[in-house]
């Protein structure tokens, strides 16, 4: 009904106008296109920037395989979340196949980066169990930032381990510490264990336990791969690099797991290319492949790009877990000029096609 009264109003104000000057009316109509076409802009939230970056969205529409974008409710609402991690347990751990952890991250908000449990019998539906976030949330401010990040889902025995970066940073300095979090049942964590405090990098962190040692891989600030190891997780050898020798690689946040006696790393580089790769024990490379994927969506975006991902091996697949961060550029809104949206899809590849 207002819309008629509107549209009424418009007409009778055009007539009248005709009557008046030509000039008037051309120019009124003018007008009335203009505010239209912004109407249409704003509702449909179609960004005059993002238009030449269609190619994105078409480009996705070739992707040929399985995927299935994960909905997880947020603890803030917003189901937009990245940086996840994932175990698989095909006997289950307390009732549930696969357990993943995960940071929600939207706006890319400092934080809402809170490490949180989930939990899944087909790898698709997941649900949060337990509290969330799992720590308590730590406000920040221009001057001096606090927040968790990196956090990385680790099966130790007969328990669940998460290890996670704490970071504090100011203008003038940054420091890191390295802390887990233990529970024997997934749904009641202990309270923090500080494990490293030299401030090294530890980005993106990976644990792997092999032959009764302790691995911990991370990217320093070179962004170069390197490795600690311990017996006690009391005291750590010094810090290796890890010379994998694809320098045409440009490797940043990762993942490394210890599978049928050889090293598999999903890993993204500077460019958020996202590559699957087999490393054998020392290092040297039996596979390395770019796993081109986008994902497409229903509006329409300035900039996407992948970041962390997680896998598992399933029933002769590979699950691949990958985030996808969408940058929309608000027109219409002075604040959170652009807002940033992550979601997580899931990619499903046979193992015998990944040569």
């Amino acid at each position: 009904m207002k819309k008629r009264i509107i549209l009424l109003l418009i007409s009778v104000i055009f007539l009248i106008s005709m009557f008046i000057s030509y000039k008037l009316s051309l120019f009124l109509l003018f007008i009335y296109i203009l505010m239209y076409i912004i109407y249409l802009f704003k509702k449909y939230k179609i960004n005059i920037l993002s238009l030449t970056k269609l190619k994105n969205m078409i480009k996705s529409r070739n992707f040929k395989g399985n995927r299935q974008e994960i909905i997880i409710e947020t603890f803030d609402g917003s189901g937009s979340l990245t940086h996840p991690s994932i175990q698989y347990f095909p006997n289950k751990f307390n009732g549930y196949i696969f357990w993943m952890v995960y940071t929600p991250y939207n706006n890319c908000d400092i934080e809402l980066e809170n490490p949180c449990i989930c939990v899944s019998n087909d790898g698709i539906n997941f649900k949060n169990i337990g509290k969330t976030p799992l720590l308590p949330i730590i406000h920040s401010n221009q001057i001096e930032k606090k927040y968790y990040n990196d956090p990385f889902l680790f099966f130790n025995d007969n328990h669940l381990e998460i290890w996670y970066r704490y970071t504090e940073e100011n203008k003038e300095t940054i420091f890191n510490y390295v802390y887990r979090i233990i529970s024997y049942d997934g749904v009641n964590w202990q309270e923090p264990e500080l494990m490293l405090d030299d401030n090294l990098s530890y980005m993106s962190l990976s644990i792997i336990k092999e032959n009764n040692k302790y691995k911990i891989f991370y990217f320093d600030y070179e962004n170069k791969l390197c490795y600690r190891e311990s017996e006690n997780l009391k005291i750590w050898k010094k810090p290796k690099i890890i010379d994998l020798n694809i320098s045409e690689y440009p490797m940043w946040h990762a993942e490394i797991r210890f599978i049928n006696n050889s090293y598999e790393y999903l890993f993204i580089d500077k460019k958020y290319n996202l590559y699957y790769s087999i490393f054998d024990k020392n290092f040297k490379i039996k596979l390395i492949k770019k796993l081109d994927y986008t994902y497409d969506i229903n509006e329409y975006y300035s900039n996407s790009l992948k970041y962390k991902s997680t896998f598992i091996h399933f029933e002769n697949k590979i699950y691949l877990y990958i985030p996808f961060r969408y940058d929309r550029i608000l027109l219409f809104k002075f604040k959170n000029f652009i807002r940033r949206k992550w979601r997580l899809v899931l990619y499903i590849l046979d193992e015998n096609n990944i040569n």
